[in-house]
């Protein structure tokens, strides 16, 4: 592990924490992997196709950062899990457009409220965080509508 992946982990270990602290009570989230659609199912319908190769490359980019969430994340209780998922949801559900736009835009916004500095290496690590949510199906469309 080299020292840009220890960088990787702190930053996302802060930003998970400061999700938490910005949270407010909230209700449990069910969680049920039968629920699950595939990710490049998820990206054919949250994206245009234009944009495919590119959030592909972009989540092949931080894949590897989702073991690295997992982990952090199974340190939390259950109900602080709920929290940090809850305020992403929340946070993403007031935003509007597209879904491409909403997760530029929450990029954006986690980066300025956590960070306030253009670290390329920090806003990799909220992206990370979103994607992942985004493969959990917290986030984006589920289905066609």
């Amino acid at each position: 592990m080299g020292i840009e992946d220890y960088y990787k982990e702190d930053y996302i270990e802060e930003i998970i924490q400061d999700l938490l602290t910005r949270a407010k009570n909230v209700d449990f989230i069910s969680y049920n992997k039968s629920d699950l659609v595939p990710l490049y199912k998820k990206i054919e319908i949250n994206f245009d196709k234009v944009d495919w190769d590119g959030i592909k490359s972009e989540i092949d980019t931080v894949v590897n950062e989702f073991k690295v969430i997992e982990n952090i994340i199974k340190g939390y209780e259950d109900n602080e899990k709920d929290l940090i998922k809850r305020r992403i949801i929340d946070d993403y559900n007031k935003l509007s457009g597209v879904f491409k736009k909403r997760l530029y835009n929450l990029t954006e916004q986690y980066t300025k409220q956590y960070r306030d500095v253009d670290d390329d290496g920090y806003k990799l690590s909220i992206k990370a965080i979103l994607l992942y949510m985004f493969e959990q199906c917290l986030i984006g469309k589920k289905a066609k509508e």
